[in-house]
């Protein structure tokens, strides 16, 4: 089950394992539930915790927030785009790591336009 957010706040994403042997992917039939699994060198799992469930619309986050989110790693760009309704203007790297700007105007127009579609579909 996703962990239900509030007062507006989107779900999170639900818990996710997959497993890697014998040169097959494969889930386990109670997605996390699975005994005596025999690995072998190259093998792997993969783990997927479930963050916590939203609080708020995140049509109202900080655009500053958000930004200190992209910069630390916690959300992705599109995330930050389908989501938050952030525009990014400026994308530069320092080493391998991606350094973002949002532009906050823009992101107050792009809000009200995504604000008038929900109204106009929902």
């Amino acid at each position: 089950h996703q962990p239900f957010g509030v007062n507006g706040g989107h779900s999170a994403q639900a818990n996710s394992v997959s497993i890697h042997t014998g040169g097959k992917d494969w889930v386990p039939p109670f997605r996390s539930k699975v005994e005596r699994v025999s690995f072998s060198s190259g093998d792997r799992f993969d783990l997927g915790s479930p963050g916590g469930g939203g609080y708020g619309d995140p049509l109202d986050r900080e655009p500053s927030a958000i930004e200190d989110d992209l910069n630390d790693g916690f959300i992705s760009a599109e995330s930050a785009r389908e989501i938050y309704g952030a525009v990014i203007v400026e994308e530069r790297r320092i080493g391998n790591r991606p350094v973002y700007k949002v532009d906050t105007s823009k992101t107050d127009v792009e809000r009200q336009r995504l604000r008038r579609n929900l109204r106009q579909t929902g």
